[in-house]
């Protein structure tokens, strides 16, 4: 009977055995399981992350192209007004038609990028904005001071002409700088 109770005993210690090992084995399934999800959520939230991240550089991209597109068209429409300016010829109504019309664009193309940031390159865009505005202002009003010929008159405005386009000039070089920076910067 000495046998009889120790293979009862075996088979009692292998059952109670069997019973922990599959225990261990569930647990240990489910805390991988849980791991396997933990990593799965951090590789979605790091997806999402990126990809939002790569829409929101595409927005920019596209409000960079639309301020770059919408200043040619104001820097081919300002050139013969402010060329006009300098050699004391009168500015059209045709053209300050168009400058209008092409100051008008780069304001907005400037003021989307409100939306997409970054601030540094928001304030970029609407320094570029307020100098084409400077240029349009001075055009704009460079038929009646003509038509004043008072010498102090036309002498300042055209002072203010040359003011307004190295104001220009430094605005757009800023605002290049900036967009470039942005546009290039890794994610």
């Amino acid at each position: 009977m000495d046998q009889g109770i120790a293979a009862v005993l075996a088979g009692v210690a292998g059952l109670v055995g069997a019973g922990i090992g599959g225990l261990t084995t569930a647990y240990g399934a489910r805390v991988g399981a849980q791991k396997s999800i933990e990593a799965v959520q951090v590789q979605v939230d790091r997806q999402a992350a990126s990809e939002h991240e790569h829409w929101v550089r595409d927005q920019r991209k596209q409000v960079c192209n639309d301020i770059a597109t919408a200043w040619t068209a104001f820097f081919y429409t300002s050139a013969p007004c402010m060329g006009n300016v300098a050699s004391r010829q009168p500015v059209t109504d045709e053209q300050l038609t168009a400058l209008d019309t092409a100051y008008q664009a780069v304001a907005v193309a400037c003021h989307q990028l409100i939306m997409w940031g970054p601030d540094d390159l928001t304030v970029s865009a609407e320094l570029l904005s307020r100098a084409c505005l400077g240029i349009n202002s001075n055009a704009r009003i460079w038929p009646q001071i003509l038509t004043s010929a008072q010498e102090s008159a036309i002498s300042g405005h055209m002072a203010a002409a040359e003011e307004a386009s190295r104001a220009l000039s430094s605005a757009l070089a800023r605002y290049v700088t900036k967009a470039r920076a942005t546009l290039t910067a890794p994610y």
